[in-house]
């Protein structure tokens, strides 16, 4: 019947599932689960047709990518691009955010051939194919959306599935890059990452899981500092759970002026090999805090 008439899929399966006594909810699921087929779809009613249809989406981008086989270019024999468009119409329209790195793990390890032992795929590379391609797809979906390509890169270079977040985000920097304190904040956060960039050439891998050590702050300017991205930090960890970026902007504005007087007053290359690894640490709290908004280096002012 679907091959013969393609656009029943869905709905003649709702049909047969009737009429052989199915859960009206299940026969539903039937229909739904394939939507939407594109961005410009409607979204599936029911939280049971809304899982399969993430959970279909998903498994379909997955396989292909474990066996190559995601388009790159513009033959799409699989309708792949239009399921993904679908899969963040879904994800949006229902406000979520997901771990691809934890689905895909657990999909590689528990779903496909690899369970059996015979075949040993590449976890970071099937990891980096599926979230290239749907980061593709929704730098597409923005564009078409009326984002500025620098703003769409900008929120899109953190992004590992955060779909709802990525594009709050997105909405508070279109709505204030033309801001003047927006503009400082961006150039504040080029001026840690240049000066920090030098920080992770020094000393590496190092700078990972350590902590800045209280005892070697020697100045009230980088005292005063620790203590307000102390503070700002809790606020902007539960403003990010909340999706409130105006109010994150805000909250980073705010330690424009503690953040300056650090740069006017501190050498963060001190001759002390020790308290110059500290003031590195310090830069890299600070870069942390502006990460939420991605990466602003991107956006051209």
């Amino acid at each position: 019947m679907v091959q013969e008439y393609p656009e029943l899929q869905g709905t003649i399966g709702k049909l047969y599932s009737l009429s052989q006594g199915t859960d009206d909810t299940v026969a539903e699921v039937c229909e739904q689960h394939y939507l939407p087929k594109q961005f410009n779809d409607s979204v599936p009613e029911n939280k049971l047709s809304i899982l399969f249809s993430i959970a279909t989406k998903l498994s379909d981008i997955i396989d292909n990518a474990l066996v190559d086989d995601l388009p790159t270019g513009t033959s799409d024999p699989f309708g792949l691009k239009k399921t993904c468009d679908g899969l963040v119409k879904i994800l949006l329209n229902t406000k979520l955010d997901l771990s691809l790195e934890n689905i895909i793990n657990y999909y590689i390890k528990e779903c496909s051939i690899s369970r059996s032992g015979k075949v040993r795929w590449d976890f970071p590379l099937v990891d980096q194919k599926v979230i290239g391609f749907i980061k593709q797809r929704m730098e597409n979906i923005y564009v078409s959306l009326s984002y500025k390509i620098e703003e769409i890169r900008a929120v899109l270079a953190n992004f590992s599935g955060n779909f709802w977040s990525t594009t709050k985000c997105l909405e508070s920097i279109n709505k204030n890059r033309s801001n003047k304190e927006f503009s400082e904040m961006v150039d504040i956060y080029i001026r840690i990452n240049n000066i920090l960039r030098q920080g992770k050439q020094q000393y590496g891998m190092i700078l990972q899981n350590k902590e800045i050590d209280k005892s070697l702050l020697k100045l009230q300017e980088e005292i005063v500092l620790i203590e307000n991205l102390t503070v700002a930090q809790t606020k902007i960890n539960d403003l990010y759970k909340q999706k409130d970026f105006k109010k994150i902007i805000e909250e980073i504005i705010n330690l424009k002026p503690v953040i300056n007087n650090f740069f006017d007053k501190v050498l963060v290359f001190d001759t002390d090999e020790k308290i110059a690894f500290n003031r590195v640490l310090i830069l890299d709290k600070m870069f942390q805090i502006f990460n939420y908004m991605g990466q602003l280096e991107l956006i051209q002012q």
